[in-house]
């Protein structure tokens, strides 16, 4: 059982100004899922921001997300973003969730079962569309690993 599916969601009522906002929040809450925001994270931040076009709003997403923790746990919160998210925009929202959560290189137990259960929200992510987009993300951030130690 995920991290979302043992949420009773009847219970989440989460404002959000609106779309960018929503994906925002909720890329910030991925973010965070680990219990600290890495530099790695940060680092991708341009190519999410490239994916989600007109995400410019990160700092008040950050105010956002930190003022939602007072009432809501992150899965919670991701799930409440996620959900108010268009469907057509499901597979590229999941796709940016992906790079952050792998940035560092490292993909923790609370991380996994959070991209299991957003792309289990969601009818445009069946099993295999979300495995590629994880395998596209993952080879995507691995890459990036091998250029940055190339420099180094």
């Amino acid at each position: 059982m995920g991290l979302f599916s043992a949420l009773d969601r009847s219970n989440i009522n989460i404002d959000f100004r609106d779309d960018m906002h929503a994906k925002a929040t909720l890329i910030t809450a991925m973010s965070a899922l680990d219990g600290e925001i890495s530099k790695d994270e940060i680092d991708i931040a341009p190519i999410v921001k490239a994916l989600c076009v007109g995400l410019d709003n990160t700092d008040q997403a950050k105010d956002h997300f930190k003022s939602l923790r007072e009432t809501y746990s992150t899965p919670e919160i991701i799930a409440a973003a996620f959900s108010y998210i268009e469907p057509e925009a499901h597979r590229t929202v999941f796709f940016a969730a992906c790079m952050v959560t792998m940035a560092d290189g490292f993909v923790d137990f609370d991380e996994q079962e959070a991209l299991f259960d957003m792309a289990t929200l969601s009818p445009a992510l069946s099993d295999d569309i979300a495995s590629q987009i994880v395998g596209v993300a993952g080879m995507l951030i691995k890459e990036k690993k091998h250029q940055q130690q190339k420099q180094a």
